[in-house]
């Protein structure tokens, strides 16, 4: 399938979070769709005190791929702040998208531990093709 354009045929949310107790885990971001799926955004919100490196990544069958990570400052998506769209922050300008098939999960990460009662909010948004 490449890079090619998708027309968008019906929308899809995905919401997930990396909480304080999660600790240095990989959180679900996108489980294995039923139809393929592209993510055309993945808003970020921190809710902590401190900035975090968020890492993305995904997993087809059994080989997990670094898709990219970036530094996601505290209080993002809070207080009249925008969120962060932490998908175009790490691919490239010439990429519209991640393509999810049937056989991929979508993960995130962060380097180092939410503070107590703290935590990162994800949104996907995109549609199924």
């Amino acid at each position: 399938m490449g890079l090619q354009t998708f027309d968008e045929k019906t929308p899809f949310l995905g919401i997930a979070r990396l909480l304080d107790t999660d600790g240095l885990a990989a959180v679900v971001l996108a489980a294995t769709p039923a139809y393929p799926t592209r993510v055309d955004a993945i808003l970020c919100s921190n809710l902590d005190t401190i900035a975090h490196v968020v890492v993305l990544e995904f997993q087809r069958i059994s080989t997990v791929v670094y898709v990219g990570s970036f530094s996601v400052p505290a209080g993002t998506g809070t207080g009249g702040l925008p969120s962060v769209d932490l998908l175009h922050e790490v691919l490239p300008a010439t990429v519209g998208g991640l393509l999810l098939t049937f056989d991929i999960t979508l993960y995130a990460r962060c380097e180092v531990a939410c503070n107590a009662g703290k935590g990162i909010h994800f949104s996907l948004l995109g549609g199924t093709v």
